[in-house]
C-alpha cells in the first residue's frame, strides 16, 4: 500500500486500485461529475499505435472515489524525446473529439502536466490523472499546452537546450497547424505568474516566499531563451 497526501486530498494505493479522498462530500462529487463529462475512456491513436486512456472510475462513495491504477511510467522531464512527442499525440486525441471549427475551442483537460501521464510502453498506451477544475470548459487549446509547458519550466532542469528539444517533441506530436503563437505566448505568461500567486497563497513564511519567488523569476528567464523556439515553430 502506498499512501500519498496532500494540502487538500489523499491518494491510496492498493491491490492495482486508487482512492482517492476529499475533505468534503461536494468536492468528491464535483470531481465525479467532471470526470463523468470527459469525451474520452479510451482511443485507438493510429498515428502513434497508442491507446490513449484516462483512468476509470470504479466505485464512488460520499468521501472518495476509486478507480484503475494508471499503468505505466509517470512522465518526467529526464525521459527520452519520444515520450513527449507521445504526450503531444495524447493531447492532440483528446482536444480533436471535441475540436470547434467555428469558434476554434474545444473541451480541455484543465491540468494536464508531465506528472500526470503514465507511459506504458510495453502494451503502448497512455493514461491520465487529476484533470484539473476547468476540466470540461470550453476553451483554447492554448490553455491546456501553456499549463504543460509551465510545469516544465518549473522543473529545476537548467538545459535550455533540452527543453527546446522537448518542446519540439511535444509539437511534433501534437501538431502546429491549430496552435496561435500569440495565444500561446499569452497564455504561457498568464500561466507563470499564476502559479507563483497560488504558490504563495498555499504557504505563509518568508522562505516559502523567497523559494516561490526564484523560482517565477527562473521561469521567466527560461521562457525568455526559449521564445524564440517557439516562434520559429509556429510562425511561418
Amino acid at each position: 500500500m502506498k499512501i500519498f497526501n496532500s494540502d487538500t486530498r489523499s491518494v491510496i494505493l492498493n491491490h492495482e486500485k486508487a482512492y482517492k479522498f476529499f475533505n468534503s462530500r461536494s468536492e468528491c462529487e464535483e470531481e465525479v461529475k467532471r470526470l463523468k463529462k470527459s469525451p474520452i475512456s479510451e482511443v485507438y491513436d493510429e498515428i502513434s499505435n497508442y491507446k490513449m486512456k484516462i483512468v476509470k472510475i470504479l466505485e464512488v462513495k460520499e468521501y472518495f472515489y476509486s478507480m484503475d491504477q494508471a499503468k505505466g511510467e509517470k512522465l518526467e522531464i529526464n525521459h527520452n524525446y519520444k515520450d513527449f512527442y507521445l504526450a503531444g499525440r495524447w493531447l492532440r486525441c483528446f482536444h480533436d473529439l471535441t475540436y470547434n471549427n467555428d469558434i476554434k475551442k474545444v473541451f480541455i483537460f484543465g491540468d494536464f502536466i508531465a506528472p500526470h501521464l503514465f507511459i506504458d510502453h510495453n502494451n503502448k498506451e497512455i493514461n491520465t490523472i487529476d484533470p484539473g477544475n476547468n476540466f470540461g470548459l470550453i476553451d483554447e487549446i492554448e490553455i491546456d499546452i501553456s499549463k504543460f509547458f509551465v510545469n516544465l519550466l518549473l522543473s529545476r532542469n537548467f538545459n535550455i537546450n533540452r527543453l527546446k528539444n522537448i518542446l519540439a517533441n511535444f509539437f511534433n506530436g501534437y501538431g502546429l497547424e491549430k496552435i496561435n503563437y500569440f495565444k500561446l505566448d499569452k497564455a504561457i505568461k498568464f500561466r507563470i505568474s499564476r502559479n507563483f500567486e497560488k504558490s504563495i497563497q498555499l504557504k505563509k513564511g518568508i522562505k516559502h516566499y523567497n523559494v516561490s519567488y526564484f523560482f517565477f523569476i527562473f521561469s521567466k528567464i527560461k521562457y525568455l531563451f526559449i521564445k524564440k523556439k517557439l516562434k520559429e515553430l509556429l510562425i511561418k
